[in-house]
């Protein structure tokens, strides 16, 4: 979804697989800017700026973004001092953005501080609440927040009917993912897929499967807790489409 997002606003775009292939992209040098995901296999995005900026030459000045789901105050510290000019959680705010790309790009001053000081996306402050595991809160929980999808129609205009036709099929990969790493025992994994679907339904308001969703980061649960909050999950996920196709579909 940023990827077609990027390139719609004009932008050439190269995606890479974790933040090993990252480093190695910066290191052949000609980007304007990288945007880097915070929790990716093999290397994660702190110690990927890291490397990022020990690179000699134009390789390691270029400016580096981060997008994440991770709301966290002291995380958002301790990123920055890796080493990136900006910081963005999800829900993106797609004009926030674009305008910190346009700064960040510039080499003024300006940069910086639109960087650095770009506001959170997330509406009224850390997303959705994280109510404690074996609770029925998660039920009163809405599925779908309608400000947030009047807050997207308004920031990408007439992109806002493809990415709503992306979130289907991109939560239900990102499921995927988290179930085969649950099924696995692979905690790294499913709790990086958990983080992204997290950021994704967060950024389509999708207000109940991210609450469970950040359930999910935690992978202390134990094996037949982690297998009720993945049903939830799934079963919260369903319904949400269903009210999304809803709402969306012309009177």
């Amino acid at each position: 979804m940023v990827v077609r997002m990027l390139e719609r606003l004009g932008h050439r775009v190269d995606a890479v697989e974790d933040g090993r292939a990252a480093v190695e992209a910066a290191r052949c040098g000609g980007y304007d800017l990288i945007l880097m995901d915070m929790q990716m296999p093999v290397l994660d995005g702190a110690s990927a700026t890291r490397e990022i900026r020990a690179l000699p030459g134009p390789a390691g000045r270029v400016p580096i973004a981060a997008l994440t789901a991770d709301v966290v105050s002291g995380n958002r510290e301790r990123y920055l001092e890796a080493g990136l000019d900006g910081y963005f959680t999800k829900p993106i705010d797609w004009n926030a953005l674009a305008s910190a790309i346009a700064a960040l790009t510039c080499g003024t001053e300006t940069a910086d501080e639109a960087g650095r000081s770009a506001p959170s996306a997330d509406g009224s402050g850390a997303g959705a609440p994280a109510p404690e595991p074996g609770t029925d809160l998660l039920v009163e929980l809405p599925l779908i927040d309608g400000g947030r999808l009047d807050e997207l129609r308004a920031a990408v205009g007439d992109s806002y009917a493809m990415m709503v036709e992306m979130f289907p099929a991109s939560a239900r990969e990102e499921l995927a993912a988290l179930r085969a790493a649950l099924d696995s025992g692979d905690a790294g994994s499913s709790r990086r897929a958990a983080h992204s679907l997290k950021g994704v339904a967060a950024s389509f308001g999708a207000t109940r499967v991210q609450a469970i969703a950040h359930l999910l980061e935690d992978t202390g649960h134990p094996p037949e807790e982690a297998a009720r909050l993945l049903a939830r999950l799934e079963s919260a996920l369903e319904d949400t489409l269903e009210a999304l196709a809803t709402a969306e579909t012309p009177a």
